[in-house]
């Protein structure tokens, strides 16, 4: 048996057979493996091919995207240019609704104004002067004006400034008019203690002190303004103008401010608690100009000095802070929108306004 298997083993075709099997097995491993490379690269490829395809796709939907964005942004603009367009119809057409308004309007006014506007001859103006002239007060005002103007008319000095009363008015016959009335003055009062003696030298001791405390108020004003603008220069040519200018404004301070144009001593009541009947003491203070009557205040409250009496006294006042126009209207008895008469007035010699009638007059000669 053993002998059998031996001659098996030793068999040449038998071996033959073998070598053929196995070398049929490597061609077929060979082939699977050439079939794997090949397969990773068709792989590979196709991918490629795959990537190749999606970015062109990418590709050309961003640039349908763009174009649609250009086409939308085309449409927008053409869209506001049409919005534009029509507005700008729109605004004209406005325009001219509103400029053949205005254009009626102008003409209902010029035939309004031809039915008020009368003209005046010099016997009128004569008759005016002599007789007076009456008119509806409409509206009061006021403005600083010279004295050197109208000399007769200003009790006080003849060369400053001083408020006139500019008062607009109608007349019977629709005649527009304006009044200017020269004459009132700003004015307070200041509270006199009881230990302090009133009397001539008193009276001069305490306008002058006012009169200084006012000059050193207004000098620190100009110094402080002047200051700021020193800080401001960036060269030694400005800071010199600058300089001469102060100098000219303090020189003009010195010769020519002034504050107090009259003192006068009253008793009167005080409206605050029971006075027992008692009157008090009181300095009647005229001023300049309204803007004067809150400096005197400023200054009397916050203490002078006064020689023979003491330092630092400070005194109590009263209407100080009434409105120069309705002080104005209450001393005259004056209403709103009444009728005013003006008597020995003369006609404005230059026009201020576009009303039929101006005139200037004292406030003694308005009833």
């Amino acid at each position: 048996m053993k002998r059998k298997i031996k001659q098996k083993q030793n068999d040449p075709k038998r071996n033959k057979i073998d070598n053929k099997t196995q070398n049929d097995g490597n061609d077929i491993l060979n082939d699977l493996v050439i079939n794997k490379h090949i397969s990773d690269d068709i792989i590979k490829i196709l991918r490629e091919s795959e990537i190749k395809t999606l970015s062109e796709d990418f590709s050309k939907l961003t640039v349908n995207q763009e174009n649609e964005e250009d086409d939308i942004e085309q449409d927008i603009s053409e869209l506001t240019k049409k919005n534009e367009e029509m507005d700008i119809v729109d605004h004209f057409e406005d325009m001219e609704t509103y400029q053949n308004e205005f254009n009626n309007y102008v003409k209902n006014l010029s035939k309004y104004k031809s039915e008020w506007k009368k003209s005046i001859s010099i016997n009128d103006k004569i008759t005016l002067k002599s007789e007076g002239i009456i008119f509806q007060e409409t509206k009061t005002e006021y403005t600083i004006r010279n004295t050197m103007e109208f000399n007769f008319l200003y009790p006080g000095p003849k060369d400053t400034k001083v408020p006139v009363i500019r008062m607009f008015g109608v007349t019977e016959k629709r005649e527009t008019v304006l009044c200017n009335i020269w004459g009132f003055r700003p004015y307070l009062y200041v509270e006199i203690p009881n230990f302090i003696k009133i009397n001539n030298d008193f009276i001069n001791e305490f306008n002058r002190e006012i009169e200084d405390e006012f000059l050193k108020d207004k000098i620190q004003k100009v110094e402080d303004k002047f200051d700021i603008e020193l800080c401001e220069c960036n060269n030694e040519w400005e800071v010199s103008q600058i300089k001469k200018k102060r100098e000219r404004r303090l020189w003009a301070l010195n010769k020519y401010v002034k504050c107090i144009d009259e003192i006068n001593y009253v008793e009167k009541y005080s409206i605050w608690t029971y006075q027992f009947n008692k009157k008090k003491r009181l300095l009647k203070i005229y001023t300049y100009i309204p803007s004067n009557v809150y400096s005197i205040r400023k200054i009397v409250e916050r203490g002078i000095k006064i020689n023979g009496v003491g330092n630092n006294i400070k005194f109590q006042t009263y209407e100080s802070n009434v409105l120069f126009i309705l002080r104005c209207l209450i001393d005259s008895d004056i209403y709103p929108t009444t009728w005013i008469e003006a008597k020995q007035f003369e006609y404005s010699r230059t026009k201020e306004s576009s009303c039929d009638i101006e005139i200037d007059v004292s406030c003694n000669n308005i009833i």
